[in-house]
């Protein structure tokens, strides 16, 4: 169930599809990192991976920014 302690989020994955994503990672759950640019969306999620590294999680990185060339 919903609650306003655990919302459901809407979002699209860049570079990766929901079955792509679901074949990799065995949950339906992700991390996200909110920000006011796409550049400190980028820092917001590379300082979350490496703490998350530094306690012993192995970290994916999945999809692409929409602007990459």
């Amino acid at each position: 169930a919903t609650t306003p302690q655990w919302p459901i989020m809407h979002a699209v994955l860049h570079g990766v599809s929901r079955d792509e994503m679901m074949a990799r990672h065995k949950a339906n759950h992700i991390q996200v990192a909110y920000a006011n640019s796409a550049d400190e969306a980028d820092l917001a999620m590379r300082a979350k991976a490496s703490v998350a590294n530094q306690l012993g999680m192995v970290v994916n990185y999945c999809g692409v920014r929409p602007d990459a060339h």
